[in-house]
């Protein structure tokens, strides 16, 4: 919830407000950079409660605090996770006009949709892959990784093929100018 819902609210919010005072692109910019933080400080205050009761057993006997320890990497990876995918924005941002900007997010994004299919069958098999593996089913695991394989080509490959052979023109539906983008 934090980070699906709260992040991109609190991204859009800060950026809207720094737009509104007249900050222009380096408000968004500074958006993108303070909300995963603000968001990671809520998660710190949401999950306080349940490290203060750090010795109490939750599922399968582990203490509250032994899973939230283990897990502090995984926080710490999804804040830089969210830095860094956002970085080569920032980056252009500097050293090229808005419009160049607007016109790689538009173009990346765009190409984005071919890992939205990996993702949406990675989401559906990852409980079932963390099954197999505890209960050593090699055989089903790699019948498995076959299937989700099979299945992520099947609905990746023409798109990826429909974006290889007109990507001007798919991207020519958010305006003339930002055809050029379509080398991303």
């Amino acid at each position: 919830m934090i980070r699906y819902i709260c992040e991109p609210i609190t991204r859009n919010v800060i950026a809207l407000v720094l737009l509104w005072i007249g900050w222009g692109v380096s408000g968004a910019a500074m958006a993108v950079v303070v909300a995963p933080m603000l968001t990671a400080l809520l998660a710190a205050w949401v999950l306080q409660p349940k490290i203060a009761q750090g010795n109490e057993s939750s599922s399968g006997g582990v203490a509250t605090a032994q899973i939230l320890q283990l897990s502090s990497h995984l926080i710490l990876a999804l804040l830089f996770n969210a830095l860094a995918a956002r970085s080569d924005m920032l980056i252009l941002g500097h050293y090229r006009p808005a419009a160049d900007v607007g016109i790689y997010s538009a173009a990346f994004l765009t190409s984005s949709i071919l890992s939205l299919s990996l993702g949406c069958f990675e989401s559906m098999a990852n409980p079932l892959f963390s099954q197999h593996i505890a209960h050593a089913n090699m055989a089903q695991l790699a019948g498995l990784y076959r299937t989700i394989l099979r299945w992520s080509a099947i609905v990746a490959l023409p798109l990826f093929l429909v974006m290889t052979l007109f990507p001007a023109r798919i991207l020519s539906a958010f305006g003339s100018s930002y055809e050029s983008g379509a080398t991303v």
